[in-house]
């Protein structure tokens, strides 16, 4: 509804860029990136998808910078250091697809894309306890569920070669 969308973007500018009346270039970009991904979040509180894939013509880099860009908001929210299971779960989610499929990295745009959204959430959530503010301002939008995520990344049981 547009009043979702409306809140969405009234509360990003308030908890992100601190009710701002004017945004640099690149927070405008953070902003959309941000954006778009509490559209995302809501999307998925209201569908409850089984599975779910972000994706984009190959589903490798505009897929994965969001793939890890969600991983490391609910880290955020948490306030918590990624281990080394997590640390190398971002680095395979981010990195994987294009290296399998394209031989190559992660565009480099997509990649600042992302490395700009995350340092915008790492100055804000060490200046301000990000799930409060971020329950006070989209507590009426966003369910317990979605606020209280706990993200469980996979852990292997032996060693893989890739030999």
């Amino acid at each position: 509804t547009p009043e979702v969308f409306e809140t969405i973007l009234r509360g990003v500018l308030k908890v992100f860029f601190k009710g701002a009346l004017s945004l640099k270039r690149v927070q405008r970009l953070d902003f959309i990136e941000i954006t778009y991904l509490l559209i995302q979040l809501k999307s998925i509180q209201e569908v409850l998808p089984n599975s779910l894939s972000f994706t984009c013509k190959d589903s490798l880099d505009v897929g994965a910078m969001t793939n890890a860009l969600l991983f490391s908001f609910f880290k955020y929210l948490q306030k918590s250091e990624l281990d080394e299971n997590e640390h190398d779960l971002l680095h395979a989610i981010l990195y994987s697809p294009a290296l399998i499929v394209r031989e190559r990295n992660i565009q480099s745009e997509q990649f600042n894309r992302l490395v700009s959204v995350l340092r915008t959430l790492e100055e804000i959530s060490s200046k301000i306890d990000l799930k409060s503010a971020f329950k006070k301002e989209f507590g009426d939008l966003f369910n317990d569920l979605s606020l209280n995520t706990v993200l469980k990344t996979p852990s292997l049981t032996r060693e893989l070669s890739l030999l």
